[in-house]
């Protein structure tokens, strides 16, 4: 029977180590995050969530997707706030600067 094990690396990647025969675990790094979906999630985290990735990763575990690419993003990007707790104010200007979601668009759920 397959084992596995999925764990996060100090670069915010996850990486699952996998054993079908007994043998040594080797690691398999997962499939990185494309840019065009990062760059939608900023705007959720942003538009929708108002930069709380907690709550967003809270409805995730909720939804049963607490491991989905998007826990992964938001994981990776408290991470990062840990270290830099002005990069949200960077991210948030980010989005506005786009344009794709003003902040005073109708659908707008802030």
């Amino acid at each position: 029977m397959p084992l596995s094990v999925t764990s996060y690396g100090k670069d915010g990647m996850e990486y699952t180590l996998t054993s079908t025969t007994g043998d040594p675990w080797t690691p398999r790094r997962e499939r990185p995050s494309t840019p065009m979906a990062d760059f939608l999630r900023y705007h959720v985290l942003i538009r929708v969530f108002q930069g709380h990735a907690g709550e967003w990763l809270d409805l995730l575990s909720k939804t049963s997707r607490g491991n989905s690419d998007d826990a992964r993003f938001l994981r990776w990007v408290q991470k990062k706030l840990d270290s830099d707790p002005r990069l949200l104010d960077e991210i948030r200007g980010v989005v506005e600067r786009t344009g794709l979601w003003p902040e005073d668009d109708p659908h707008f759920s802030g």
